[in-house]
């Protein structure tokens, strides 16, 4: 299912090479990750940068179905707020950074 979807300027892509790939695919994961029940208003996803591999990318407090690219932020490994959207900020060290494998 998820191979077929279409993320923003073309099709889904498990290994994004942009930063602008990545924040439109982390768009469609949480609108996924919503429709299919697999959590509610308080589940998160993030990914990271591909062009930078010391910042990842996470919505703002919002349900997922609700997040568009406005949305997203671009956090440090610290959970610092590098980059903030016309939202406004978050706030800084509310979240670690995802598991390096």
């Amino acid at each position: 299912m998820v191979k077929n979807a279409q993320a923003k300027g073309g099709q889904y892509n498990p290994d994004p090479g942009t930063a602008s790939e990545a924040m439109a695919q982390l768009v469609l994961a949480n609108r996924i990750l919503a429709h299919e029940g697999i959590f509610d208003y308080l589940g998160h996803v993030s990914v990271r940068n591909p062009e930078n591999p010391q910042t990842f990318f996470i919505s703002r407090s919002l349900a997922p179905e609700q997040v568009t690219g406005s949305d997203l932020l671009e956090l440090n490994l610290e959970g610092d707020v590098l980059t903030q959207t016309k939202c406004g900020p978050m706030g800084n060290g509310l979240f670690t950074a995802p598991s390096t494998r």
